[in-house]
């Protein structure tokens, strides 16, 4: 008989199951994972979506930024796609192939309409402003005045529901190795940008960094790193590694939660295998823009490339190439980044149905034991052996743009119990359940697992009491593919975990003629280890710190139960309610050293309507059959229906 349930799941180390309990309803935990309702990029060139076409020509024409926006002017014609996007255009940057992921757009902010969310502006530095001599843009507007701009414009606060992409420093570093001749100097220079792009600055200006972003409500921030080992020059190279360390570390120690990105590692992978990537030029000998016989541009001329531009424009194949000009990438490279991206987003939440499968399956063995729970006390025999075996469905949808996961998980649980006095029996079952999800991104994962239930049922007159006690032993292989590209790279781990639930449901029973029926209360308490695991197999592979996942599910609801003969039909409703949160994930790259990052769990509803009808068939004296169908209404993110089939033998 379903009751109240209420979930609690044992960590590795046997905590106090009562102490899981009490931290599952009261503390709560991570926030709640949903679709992400905006996209935000602040930095440079590399995620800029057009910014300088809506500006005015610069009065600057010794740093030949007038050049760029003389030739802007002269085609920016209405039927003109992707003037000013440093890509072959009209293909996406890595920005917008990110927040396309997401059905969101990421326009220039300063696009007409002020729609735009996209601060993001060619020859940005992060803190510097670019003056005559720099070799940069000089209208370009330093990132963490991006940042500051885009805080003012939302009275001071982020959007916690927000995307954002930081993509900033490569300026900086081609500053310190061009303009700075002492090497110390050099690195004092990236040292010092970094700790702006984090902390922002007070002199000359009152300009907020990531950590400012981020304490203001930013939840999920991307941050790539540079690429360190493909420069001709040692010293830019080293400069880079010295820049990405030093941000990413320093963002660590200031407490940011941010999703490292190692591009670096792609472009490594890229190079390695060009033509599985669908590249036949992968350096910047050879770029799918043309390069303009304008003699004044020898540089970036991508931000002039579309099919339609009388100065630059796409070769005939301009995938075939990884790059769009002398510094950025092509459409096709854009795509590989913004997947990338995009696999580390999601991945987290992928991983974390591992956990929530073992949970919402443990939920459908427990409501088959009390089926047969209710079988054994009707029939009242002395001694009860039973088996039954359930297939249900159970999907779950993890918001816009995120993974979903379908699974059919099917079990089977032999079980037997003994009456004892004053109206209390006493059981025991073993279950073994399988299941293999698959993600709709591609792959998926097998879980198996061995169970073992205590269980007691009292029955004195109108009142009844379950109360059921599960340890389980769970084994997960997973195989998460990820799209990268035109590629689909292959991740598999394996990891081993536990699963520790207590269920207790308890109501009265009222008799008018063949109906019984009365109203039931219960709770289940659940907790859901798994250990640690490092994937194997591409550069997009990860490793996924422990989870432990509460649950702690009440219900109230009402049952009826006719006696027609030798079927016995019943139906159920209830409201069940999760008190505890959805959980979280760690997650680190394998391909190089940096900080871990936490995003949270698939989320589920809080509430819902559960449904289960049935009936049981009296074979004879002692041999009992039960069928029953039953399914969630209701709940946000989880679809879930199956139904069981036992049989009981009383002696």
């Amino acid at each position: 008989m379903a009751g109240l349930r209420t979930r609690i799941r044992v960590s590795s180390v046997m905590r106090p199951l009562f102490v899981s309990v009490a931290v599952a309803i009261i503390v709560g935990g991570a926030p709640t994972a949903q679709a992400f309702d905006s996209f935000f990029a602040f930095g440079d060139s590399t995620v800029d979506s057009g910014w300088y076409r809506n500006l005015p020509p610069p009065q600057d024409p010794g740093s030949g930024e007038a050049d760029f926006n003389t030739d802007f002017a002269a085609n920016l014609e209405p039927t003109d796609n992707g003037i000013g996007k440093p890509t072959n255009s009209p293909g996406p940057m890595e920005s917008e192939a990110l927040a396309a992921h997401f059905d969101l757009a990421a326009a220039p902010a300063n696009e007409p309409g002020g729609s735009g969310t996209n601060y993001a502006t060619s020859g940005a530095r992060n803190s510097q402003t670019n003056g005559p001599g720099d070799g940069l843009f000089t209208s370009a507007i330093p990132t963490i005045e991006q940042i500051t701009n885009y805080l003012a414009a939302n009275g001071g606060r982020a959007d916690s529901n927000g995307l954002y992409l930081i993509s900033s420093g490569g300026n900086d570093v081609s500053f310190a190795a061009n303009k700075i001749p002492v090497a110390s100097d050099q690195d004092a220079y990236v040292i010092g940008a970094a700790n702006d792009l984090i902390n922002g600055t007070t002199v000359p200006n009152a300009w907020t960094g990531i950590a400012g972003l981020s304490a203001a409500g930013a939840k999920v921030i991307v941050v790539p790193n540079e690429y360190q080992s493909f420069s001709g020059d040692p010293t830019v190279n080293s400069l880079r590694a010295l820049y990405t360390d030093t941000l990413w570390d320093g963002m660590a120690s200031e407490g940011v939660n941010f999703i490292p990105a190692d591009i670096n590692g792609v472009r490594l992978a890229i190079a390695a295998d060009p033509s599985a990537f669908g590249f036949t030029y992968v350096t910047t000998a050879n770029t799918a823009c043309t390069k303009p016989l304008d003699p004044t541009i020898t540089t970036a001329w991508s931000l002039l490339c579309s099919p339609t531009s009388t100065i630059s424009n796409p070769v005939a194949n301009p995938n075939a190439y990884l790059f769009a000009d002398d510094q950025h990438l092509s459409a096709a490279g854009q795509q590989i980044n913004a997947d990338y991206f995009y696999s580390l987003v999601v991945a987290p939440s992928e991983i974390s149905t591992l956990a929530t499968t073992a949970l919402e399956t443990r939920d459908i063995q427990t409501a088959a034991i009390e089926d047969q729970m209710l079988v054994a006390r009707h029939g009242q025999q002395d001694f009860v052996v039973w088996t039954t075996g359930d297939l249900s469905k159970l999907d779950f949808d993890e918001g816009r743009g995120f993974a979903s996961t379908a699974g059919a998980p099917g079990a089977v649980t032999v079980g037997a119990d003994l009456k004892i006095s004053n109206g209390w029996r006493v059981g025991g079952a073993v279950s073994v359940d399988t299941q293999s999800p698959g993600f709709d991104l591609g792959g998926g994962f097998t879980q198996n697992e061995v169970a073992a239930t205590a269980y007691a049922d009292f029955a004195s007159g109108p009142f009844w009491l379950d109360l059921t006690s599960t340890y389980g032993w769970l084994n997960d292989k997973s195989d998460r593919v990820v799209p990268i590209g035109i590629t689909l790279q292959s991740n598999t781990g394996n990891t081993n975990g536990s699963d520790a639930s207590v269920a207790l449901s308890t109501g009265f029973n009222f008799a008018a003629g063949p109906v019984t029926q009365g109203p039931l209360v219960g709770m289940d308490v659940q907790q859901a280890h798994l250990d640690g695991f490092t994937e194997q197999g591409s550069f997009t592979s990860l490793a996924f710190g422990e989870q432990n996942r509460e649950s702690a599910i009440g219900e109230l609801g009402y049952r009826a139960d006719i006696a027609m003969g030798a079927l016995d039909p019943f139906i159920q409703a209830s409201w069940d309610h999760e008190f505890a949160s959805n959980g979280e994930v760690t997650a680190a790259l394998t391909t190089t050293v940096a900080p871990s990052y936490v995003m949270p769990g698939v989320p589920l509803g809080n509430d819902w309507l559960a449904i289960s009808f049935g009936t049981t068939a009296r074979f004879s004296a002692s041999l009992t059959g039960l069928v029953a169908l039953s399914g969630d209404v209701g709940r946000n993110g989880v679809t879930t229906y199956g139904g069981d089939v036992g049989l009981s033998a009383g002696f």
